[in-house]
């Protein structure tokens, strides 16, 4: 993320535009540096490079994302490259730029493209755009977060879903997919509030 800055020629500091940037950018430095100490990488590069998908423990993730969203109260441009896994296996959504600070690999470029983005997009999200993006994306989220899936492969499910067709995986999962399928619906109004989410039998084991 690039910033610009401004600066007075009346030799009396600083003007206040200036001094606000630089406030910013200093916070920001503040944030990546507690970034870099607390999480280990982001989900995103969780997903391609662990295979074993504990139950449980997506379980536990998956709530930690949908209360985050929810507590947010806005679109969040919700995808695994701008959420962050800590030491302490817990997840933490942050901006992409910030996501991309605590990691310098080919990996994280992949996110700051549109190409990644694309990949979470809803139906409707080139001419609507509200919190019901950010629960179709999380369906797909879910998905990888419960399969071990190949890019080719996950391009190929995700490509189905938008196109209105049955999920053709979790099929051993019967509540994960029940949720997943809830949550990718074409028409947005069908998809389930925040709160709806979190009842959902797929979190009671």
């Amino acid at each position: 993320m690039r910033y610009a800055f401004t600066t007075s020629r009346s030799g009396t500091g600083r003007n206040k535009k200036s001094e606000g940037i630089q406030g910013l950018i200093m916070m920001r430095k503040v944030i990546t540096i507690q970034l870099h100490q607390e999480c280990r990488m982001s989900l995103a590069n969780w997903l391609s490079t662990n295979t074993n998908r504990n139950a449980k423990i997506m379980r536990s993730w998956f709530k930690q994302i949908v209360v985050a969203v929810e507590y947010i109260h806005k679109k969040a441009d919700i995808k695994p490259g701008n959420i962050l896994v800590t030491y302490d296996s817990r997840l933490k959504i942050c901006d992409l730029g910030l996501a991309a600070a605590i990691q310098n690999d080919d990996e994280c470029e992949e996110w700051r493209t549109s190409v990644g983005s694309m990949l979470y997009r809803s139906p409707e999200q080139h001419h609507l755009y509200d919190q019901r993006v950010d629960i179709f994306a999380m369906g797909l989220i879910l998905i990888e977060m419960c399969a071990v899936v190949s890019p080719d492969e996950r391009f190929r499910i995700f490509t189905r879903i938008r196109q209105g067709l049955l999920i053709d995986i979790l099929q051993d999962q019967p509540d994960a997919l029940n949720l997943a399928t809830k949550l990718t619906k074409i028409d947005r109004n069908e998809r389930p509030a925040m709160k709806e989410i979190l009842r959902h039998p797929f979190f009671k084991k």
